[in-house]
């Protein structure tokens, strides 16, 4: 004679559904942090990657940094491949990697290295280049700033200490700027190739006004660190 088997009861049902539920309950807050550190990961190799090209072109154009926009002129045009942006001065923060793409990046214009993981990618990068790298150092302190006339190519030589000065600031990492990217704490590349993650508080005061109001601005009336440090490369974004 055989036996049928023994079908599973619907209070069992619900208990097995409910204990599922727990665990996923249990489990979420671990699997967030697992997925957040592994976004975070990967952004800070993105960062040492646009480090070490910066390094590369510092090298190649005689240790100056990259220098991609015309301070004499209304707009300037950034080319990669048959892709043409136009640019006012200080745009260069977030188009940089258009006039690297071809030397650097096999010319891939919007290669996924250019955002962090799960960003959805546009003209701009999030990896923003400190503008202290393409204005003289005199134009980032109150006491000096006198306007354009400051803007100009930066050479390494003149940076002071490469370790505490950051040439990168993911923007989407900055705390309550999206909500697509919800790390919260920012991330910044410094002059000597290396990155980390830091607390805000960490960062020193940049200069307050920014870029200044001067045609070619963007980030006017408030400073951000690494982008805006006082004395710009001769300064420091750390203690």
């Amino acid at each position: 004679m055989r036996c049928s088997p023994r079908a599973f009861t619907l209070l069992e049902v619900l208990i097995v559904a409910a204990m599922i539920g727990i665990l996923m309950a249990l489990l979420s807050p671990t699997l967030a942090r697992v997925k957040h550190a592994s976004r975070r990961a990967a952004s800070l190799v993105n960062i040492r990657t646009h480090a070490t090209a910066i390094t590369m072109y510092c090298g190649d154009f005689r240790e100056v940094f990259p220098f991609l926009t015309d301070p004499d002129a209304t707009y300037s045009v950034l080319r990669c491949g048959e892709r043409a942006q136009q640019a006012e001065y200080f745009w260069l923060s977030f188009l940089w990697h258009l006039g690297l793409a071809d030397r650097y990046y096999e010319g891939v214009c919007d290669s996924p290295v250019f955002w962090p993981p799960g960003i959805r990618s546009s003209a701009a990068t999030s990896y923003l280049y400190s503008p202290t790298s393409f204005a003289a150092p005199e134009y980032w302190n109150p006491l000096t700033r006198i306007g354009p006339s400051q803007w100009r190519a930066v050479r390494q030589a003149e940076v002071l200490f490469p370790s505490r000065k950051g040439i990168l600031w993911n923007r989407a990492a900055s705390p309550g700027l999206t909500l697509e990217y919800p790390i919260g704490l920012p991330e910044a590349g410094f002059i000597d190739g290396s990155a980390g993650v830091y607390e805000s508080v960490r960062f020193l005061t940049p200069y307050q006004n920014g870029e200044g109001s001067f045609p070619g601005s963007y980030f006017s009336g408030y400073g951000l660190p690494v982008l805006h440090t006082i004395d710009g490369v001769r300064g420091r974004d750390l203690p």
